[in-house]
């Protein structure tokens, strides 16, 4: 094995300690093999070169998906080589990096807590409780007759980065409707605090666009990925509590293309929770619930929603509430997405009513730079 094939073996062996003790098959077939150097008469190589060529890979099929898929084959009893194979010839021949396959190892872990993690209905208490912590809340411009929020939640460096391009967006989108913007910040910096001076001053020329800024400041948690992606998830319920009107939870970095307000208040006439790709979802929500899309959630505001977003909360702190290792939680960018679908599938048998939210179009989820958006929409 070359010096380099070695390291790459150890990043990924000391990856898989991980993984629960159920998945031993899964080390034998993947990580033998990788332990080692590839023959030219492997008869996995065959069955690789052959999947490359199919039609599924050409489409960009990631690592990620082909080990993913050999598990679920795996848990239902079936054989997962094939899928192993594949994600192992593509670990070879394109070098993927191991953040790829930390993600697909975390996904997992998070999913077992979340299946071991017994909630009793309607009464959602964990050891972690985010409402605890310090709250320091104030509107740069105070709301008055709101239509809808849109909520969002990350740390100083993406709201210095984002947030004044996500408010021009809005207010591009806003249409007729009166709209509150919403923004948890965990940990604030002293550099957040002069960018909001700089951005009170541009928020007062807007018409119909209201900002609310909440610090979060809390000592007792390491800050990580996958908490700061949470963020929003963790405060919703009190948002809707506080503002008592249908909510739209996006990531930071978005930019709204076109308007989607009309779109949502023909769903808030017809759904409590909206989720991007919902119907498509159903098939696999159960079983590969990482799938399920967090950059854009719709939630009434009415007891059904109020509901789903505890629910979701409440997952979320459970990940805290248990023994996980600190690396392990900050390498996985699935959580949210793990709570919310565990959250359907825990409240489907309850009268909310789920909807598939089409906004894609409406939605630029590309996270491009700072300079490419500026560049793009000529804003100052």
């Amino acid at each position: 094995m070359s010096a380099s094939a070695e390291r790459q073996y150890c990043i990924y062996r000391d990856a898989i300690k991980h993984l629960p003790e159920e998945y031993d098959p899964a080390r034998c077939v993947f990580f033998e093999k990788a332990s080692r150097e590839i023959r030219e008469n492997s008869e996995f190589i065959i069955f690789a070169k052959k999947a490359i060529e199919d039609e599924e890979m050409k489409r960009g099929r990631t690592f990620t998906y082909w080990m993913m898929n050999g598990h679920m084959e795996y848990r239902a009893g079936r054989d997962p080589t094939p899928y192993y194979l594949v994600a192992q010839k593509m670990l070879q021949e394109k070098q993927i990096r191991a953040a790829h396959f930390n993600y697909f190892v975390n996904s997992w872990r998070s999913l077992e807590l979340f299946q071991n993690f017994e909630l009793e209905k309607n009464d959602f208490s964990t050891k972690l409780n985010t409402d605890t912590w310090e709250k320091v809340e104030f509107s740069l411009k105070d709301p008055v007759s709101i239509d809808f929020t849109v909520l969002v939640g990350c740390d100083s460096i993406y709201a210095i980065k984002y947030l004044k391009l996500l408010i021009h967006s809005v207010n591009k989108a806003k249409l007729e409707f009166r709209l509150l913007v919403r923004v948890y910040i965990l940990n604030p910096t002293q550099d957040v605090n002069v960018f909001m001076v700089e951005l009170k001053d541009y928020v007062d020329k807007l018409e119909k666009i209201f900002l609310d800024i909440i610090f979060i400041k809390s000592d007792d948690i390491n800050v990580d990925k996958a908490l700061l992606t949470s963020m929003r998830f963790l405060y919703l319920p009190q948002s809707l509590k506080k503002t008592s009107v249908p909510t739209i939870v996006v990531d930071i970095d978005s930019y709204f293309e076109s308007s989607i307000f009309s779109c949502l208040s023909q769903l808030q006439k017809k759904i409590d929770v909206g989720i991007m790709g919902y119907e498509g979802h159903l098939n696999h929500q159960l079983d590969q619930p990482w799938r399920t899309a967090a950059g854009a959630v719709f939630v009434n505001a009415n007891i059904n929603g109020e509901t789903y977003s505890k629910c979701v909360k409440h997952y979320i702190e459970n990940v805290y509430s248990t023994d996980v290792d600190y690396q392990n939680r900050n390498l996985n960018w699935g959580i949210d997405q793990v709570a919310l679908s565990r959250s359907i599938d825990y409240l489907k048998n309850d009268t909310i009513k789920f909807g598939d939210l089409k906004i894609g179009p409406h939605i630029d989820f590309a996270r491009s730079d700072k300079e490419l958006f500026l560049e793009k929409y000529g804003f100052k």
